[in-house]
């Protein structure tokens, strides 16, 4: 190739890299601009659409000029809207980042870490609940609220030490047979509540006093049996799917939890609208219904864990 040629290429090259960086700055300026010229953006098109609203109901609206006014109001919100848009693109991406590198990116990807966070969560509406009932059982006199109150107390108790023995069983050497351990802790601390509850059943059955509650304690009480029922199912459904000790002792705990809130709705809600001396053969059978699920998935849950720590560790 002639020195003429090698020259004309070289201008090629040249004119077309100008060319590339002459795009390349007005695509920048377009939508990278700097923060001056994005503040002049926003503010020149909150002016021109306001101008071209009062112009639009004004006698000029015809005007040739106010159609160029409209021409630019419409180019410099499609340009703040792009700049808006690109902006809360990178906000979120650099949200997203945040939350994927703290606590929130765990609570994403480590399931018993999500699933000891739902209880902490669990736990706070229990307590609330407790103390519902409390106030109830005293502004009433009522034992059976007395009853449930010491219940939930108690349920909230077993779910504290069931999460923080989750989280030492977690840094433990053998994490799996100290979640068993602490499956088996809950499957013997709900033994021994819903025993006290059957109790406390059927003395209530036998004298056949009536129950006490109001209109809100029922609304209440319907709201707390909805939400433990519908975090029971998904808990249930997730669990039995990691095959996961800890999360399966927050798994019956929360089954407990809905079907006794469950048995303290009946009651109110027999109570609040009539029939309480009427129906009493239906809080009996629904009371003895409850306490024996509920007992039976203690002992189920006390026999599974006390079954697999006798294995050897191979084999748990």
């Amino acid at each position: 190739m002639s020195e003429k040629g090698e020259k004309n290429t070289e201008s090629e090259k040249v004119d077309g890299a100008d060319k590339k960086g002459i795009s390349r700055r007005i695509r920048d300026f377009f939508l990278l601009p700097n923060r001056a010229v994005k503040a002049a953006v926003y503010i020149a098109a909150l002016l021109l659409c306001s101008g071209s609203v009062m112009l639009a109901v004004s006698p000029y609206s015809s005007h040739p000029l106010v159609y160029c006014l409209y021409a630019a109001a419409a180019l410099f919100l499609a340009w703040a809207v792009t700049l808006f848009v690109r902006a809360v693109r990178r906000l979120a991406a650099a949200a997203r980042e945040r939350v994927e590198s703290g606590k929130a990116g765990r609570l994403m990807t480590d399931r018993v870490f999500r699933a000891t966070a739902f209880s902490f969560v669990s736990l706070i509406f229990s307590a609330l609940f407790a103390v519902m009932n409390g106030v109830v059982a005293v502004v009433y006199l009522s034992p059976w609220y007395g009853v449930m109150s010491a219940y939930w107390f108690s349920l909230c108790v077993v779910r504290i030490v069931v999460t923080a023995s989750a989280r030492v069983a977690g840094r433990s050497e053998d994490p799996e047979r100290a979640g068993l351990r602490v499956y088996l802790g809950s499957g013997i601390a709900l033994i021994v509540l819903e025993i006290a509850v059957t109790a406390a059943v059927t003395l209530r059955v036998l004298s056949r006093a009536p129950s006490a509650g109001n209109e809100i304690t029922a609304i209440a009480s319907a709201a707390y049996t909805f939400v433990k029922f519908a975090m029971a199912i998904i808990n249930l459904v997730k669990a039995r799917k990691l095959r996961d000790p800890v999360l399966a002792a927050l798994r019956v705990i929360g089954m407990t939890d809905a079907l006794m809130s469950l048995l303290a709705l009946e009651t109110t809600m027999l109570a609040v609208f009539g029939g309480d001396g009427d129906l009493i053969a239906l809080t009996a059978v629904l009371g003895f219904c409850v306490c024996a699920v509920t007992l039976a998935m203690g002992i189920t849950a006390t026999v599974r864990a006390a079954v697999s720590l006798r294995k050897p560790r191979s084999d748990v």
